[in-house]
């Protein structure tokens, strides 16, 4: 019985290590700056002619001795985005923003992401240092962008500065960030949709933020980034990942709306696919992969085989008509990172013996350790039209499809489905001990 006990024990602290390995694998996300935080701020009013004002000597350290107002973000201009909490007294101005938050544990931090709604031409600092800017406007909701390379580096243990600039001149106005800290940086996503750390275009004129790359990468069809179709240039846009990662497919679509379209009503033109690794751009599909604008689906190329890439070029090969020409949702697939191996343990108990130890004449040595080092615009955002209904498609390496979800950005709260399942094994593995043991003890008492 006592053996039995024991190699119950064994298997049950073996299933408990493969929960906590389940739990600690998922990516634990902090914010470090909160959504609608507390700023204090200093506004100056502008006429619509252009900017004159300019910032107070010392205002990115606090060394300037400006009169600073205190509120609440999200900030705008008189007749500004409705979503603000605290407007300014102008509907023209420029606008300086200054805030702190603390950081516990710096090596704790591996990844960080800014998360921000802005209008117009907004410009963020850390620690007196720019870590990232932008035209024109995103005013619809927040927009997510991987600053782990030029931020982190930034970063102190204590006290951390973000100060902002941003201003008015045409159309209206908003500004909120927030930053989120990872103890790890994910590549794929539970659904095994690759994270993006960002987007370019080439090619494209530029009118609006519509236009903005990273539009492409938000699953939202409404968003675009393109222009007039130039054939005489490559436009193209470019998406890259977090890292290298192995891609079983890669799903394109057009956005539903413009002024020309094929005899079907639904195709706009064509595409090249390149996935990028390295200095390497690799085309994967063997027939102009058309731009499909229609709700329900857009165009999915599946490898043969995975292919290990960081990043995806999508070019424009083809377009009916002069305009829009463009691309409104890239989404690519990859195979899950391998895990470390969860710890192994022996679920065969060591019999004590029943012999006498003898006592030995050599003196014991205790084992020496050695300690262990550690390394140190205006707000007039296209909305998509009705959809046409959709053809079928049947090719050797592609078909029409649809993800099952919108919006496969990252997953940043809740618990990933691995973890889940430690949690219910290691709940299981309690309740059966607890059972094995009154029984066992039922039985000698009978």
């Amino acid at each position: 019985m006592k053996k039995f006990l024991s190699v119950l024990m064994a298997l049950t602290l073996l299933l408990c290590g493969l929960a906590t390995f389940a739990v600690s694998s998922s990516a634990k996300a902090t914010e470090l700056l909160e959504i609608e935080s507390e700023w204090e701020y200093i506004v100056y009013e502008e006429s619509a002619d252009g900017l004159t004002a300019t910032a107070p000597d010392g205002w990115l350290d606090g060394s300037d001795d400006a009169e600073w107002t205190e509120g609440y973000a999200p900030f705008a201009g008189q007749g500004g985005n409705g979503m603000a909490v605290t407007f300014f007294d102008y509907a023209n101005f420029s606008a300086y923003l200054r805030t702190t938050f603390t950081v516990k544990d710096l090596d704790a931090i591996k990844a960080l992401e800014l998360s921000v709604i802005f209008d117009e031409n907004p410009t963020i600092y850390l620690n007196g240092e720019v870590i990232w800017t932008a035209d024109g406007y995103l005013d619809k909701d927040y927009t997510n962008y991987d600053i782990t390379e030029v931020a982190l580096p930034l970063l102190k243990e204590g006290e951390n500065t973000v100060c902002v600039e941003f201003s008015n001149v045409y159309g209206g106005s908003v500004f909120d960030a927030y930053i989120t800290a990872y103890d790890q940086v994910t590549l794929v996503d539970d659904e095994g949709y690759v994270v993006f750390s960002g987007a370019t275009s080439e090619g494209f004129t530029n009118f609006g933020a519509i236009n903005a790359p990273t539009n492409v990468l938000d699953g939202d069809q409404s968003t675009v980034c393109g222009s007039g179709w130039n054939p005489d240039v490559t436009q193209a846009i470019t998406a890259t990942f977090k890292g290298a990662v192995k891609v079983t497919e890669v799903y394109v679509q057009c956005k539903n709306e413009g002024t020309t379209s094929h005899e079907d009503g639904m195709t706009r033109g064509s595409y090249d696919i390149y996935l990028i690794n390295g200095d390497t751009e690799t085309q994967i599909n063997e027939e102009p992969v058309p731009a499909l604008t229609i709700d329900d689906g857009g165009y999915t190329i599946t490898l043969d085989e995975a292919t290990e890439a960081t990043g995806v070029k999508i070019v424009i090969t083809d377009w009916l008509g002069t305009n829009w020409a463009c691309l409104a949702d890239v989404m690519v697939s990859a195979e899950q990172p391998a895990e470390p191996e969860p710890p192994v343990v022996d679920p065969t108990p060591v019999e004590p013996s029943d012999d006498p130890v003898e006592p030995s004449d050599e003196p014991s040595v205790e084992p020496s350790v050695e300690p262990s080092v550690e390394p140190s615009g205006d707000d007039n955002s296209a909305s998509a039209e009705e959809s046409t209904p959709a053809a079928s498609e049947d090719e050797d390496k592609t078909s029409e499809s649809k993800p099952t979800d919108g919006d496969k950005n990252e997953n940043k709260s809740g618990l990933s489905t691995g973890a889940i399942i430690g949690i219910v094994v290691a709940v299981i593995a309690v309740v059966a001990i607890v059972v094995v043991v009154v029984v066992v003890l039922k039985k000698k008492k009978a």
